[in-house]
């Protein structure tokens, strides 16, 4: 099936573009975030490679990448791989809709949900970009199966899906922004089309959502940290708590969302309900059918983006989680190539389409530079505090060398990072340095750390006084362990 997205110069122009975009991602210089220090300095063989996570396909998938060399830094291949993943997941979602002998600009949209913001907090990851991406072909390829309505398509297209959550779990809403802007466009286009057939058609989609949701329990044994996040609120705060996330997710997309540099994305969504109403309008349905498809936007819409993270009581709040937003970004393009092919003004649409997508991409671009002067200041801010403290560890190792240390606490952001978090929300909600201990083992090689968390899970008593006392850091000791607290 991927073979023929390869069939032309421009796809493959296209894609290059991809690999280009993601070379810079990692090539540049971005320093490693998050977990990825912490990989890199002890491997993921501790953690059994993703499966603690639930993802025990994105192991698999990370091995093969590395040729089984283990869990080794593969940067930039990845976000390269990463990169134009995304991108063929973009055109396998376009051809569902739009065909490519409609619009001569068919591939550059595709790179839109690329250069989309909030994916850049995914790309920037070393060890998880390329998985994360792969889950998301998995899904848009398993909704395109789905269309195919025989049993052995159902059957391909569930363990697609199945697949792609046991790679990465949020790529479930991708499957589900194609199921609903399917129905939905297929109601207001599909004119002679019966609605019990439409509705019969997302039912058989639905099933393949469920069955890959039931492949993905029965394989997927996700632990601590995870099955915290997975825990949903009690019977009786159901109603509420998900009020309450509904809320708290929308002031977050506002928070990533927030600066000057992305106020083209605003006006894309603001263009996407109004050619959603148009196309309403210029529907042929009867007027109680255009009323249920305007109450069910915002409904399809919330659970389009964040559904599955409505009914936990301890949601994580990430960029990297809201995947189908970046698709979201073509449907207003899709939708209005829709209401100019209706008026026979096709030109008019490639125009519009182009000159979006131009504007689109160079929002992209913009953050991504941002964000990654951002992470360099970060990462240098970092090295400059942390080379004292590994100069002082160093000193008290060399006295015991079987001690054991740990280390709690984070490191204040640079000045120049927060005045681009002040302008750019992506950079604001990106987090940076969640294990430190890691980075320290990656930069300073100091072995015999009991924790690689930014908090004490020593379960030890420390001294009360400290060795030593910065305004930095505190390093206290005794006769097997010394803390280092960073203030």
């Amino acid at each position: 099936m991927i073979s023929k997205y390869f069939n032309s110069n421009t796809k493959c122009f296209i894609l290059l573009i991809a690999a280009i975009y993601g070379y810079y991602i990692a090539g540049n210089g971005t320093p490693w975030i998050m977990d990825d220090p912490m990989r890199a300095a002890v491997g993921y063989d501790w953690f059994n490679g993703w499966d603690f996570d639930g993802r025990p396909m994105s192991t698999v998938l990370y091995q093969l990448l590395t040729l089984g060399t283990g869990f080794l830094p593969l940067s930039p291949l990845s976000q390269i791989a990463g990169s134009i993943l995304i991108t063929l997941s973009a055109l396998v979602f376009i051809s569902i809709y739009q065909k490519e002998n409609e619009n001569k600009y068919y591939n550059l949209i595709a790179l839109v949900p690329l250069f989309s913001p909030i994916l850049a907090a995914n790309l920037v990851w070393v060890f998880d970009s390329f998985t994360m991406s792969a889950a998301m072909l998995l899904a848009v390829v398993a909704f395109k199966c789905s269309l195919n309505r025989s049993l052995g398509y159902f059957l391909i297209a569930s363990l697609w899906m199945a697949l792609s959550l046991l790679t990465y779990q949020p790529a479930i809403h991708l499957f589900v922004i194609c199921l609903f802007f399917n129905t939905y466009i297929s109601i207001i286009n599909d004119e002679d089309k019966d609605l019990k057939k439409i509705v019969r058609n997302a039912l058989i989609s639905g099933g393949v959502l469920i069955v890959g949701l039931l492949t993905y329990k029965i394989f997927a044994h996700p632990q601590d940290y995870l099955e915290k996040h997975l825990a949903t609120y009690p019977k009786g705060q159901i109603i509420t708590g998900v009020s309450s996330n509904i809320v708290n997710f929308y002031h977050f997309l506002e928070q990533c969302l927030n600066g000057p540099i992305f106020y083209p994305i605003k006006a894309t969504l603001i263009i996407y309900l109004i050619s959603f109403f148009i196309l309403v309008f210029m529907s042929k349905r009867t007027l109680y059918t255009k009323i249920a498809l305007v109450v069910c936007l915002p409904v399809g819409l919330i659970i389009s983006l964040f559904g599955c993270y409505l009914p936990l009581s301890s949601p994580m709040f990430e960029p990297r989680l809201l995947l189908s937003f970046s698709f979201l970004l073509l449907l207003p393009l899709l939708q209005v190539n829709c209401i100019l092919t209706k008026l026979n003004r096709s030109a008019l649409a490639e125009k519009i389409q182009i000159g979006f997508s131009v504007v689109l991409l160079w929002v992209g671009t913009v953050n991504i530079v941002e964000l990654h002067n951002a992470l360099a200041a970060e990462f240098h801010n970092l090295d400059f505090n942390m080379a004292p403290i590994a100069r002082d560890l160093n000193a008290f190792m060399s006295e015991n060398p079987n001690a054991q240390w740990s280390m709690e606490g984070y490191i204040k952001k640079s000045n120049l990072r927060n005045r681009y978090a002040h302008s750019n929300g992506i950079v604001d909600t990106t987090e940076v340095w969640s294990h430190l201990p890691g980075f320290f083992e990656s930069r300073f090689s100091i072995d015999n750390a009991v924790s690689r968390f930014c908090w004490d899970t020593t379960g030890r008593t420390k001294p009360q006084d400290p060795v030593i006392n910065t305004a930095v850091y505190s390093i206290y000791k005794d006769e097997n362990m010394i803390w280092v607290v960073v203030h």
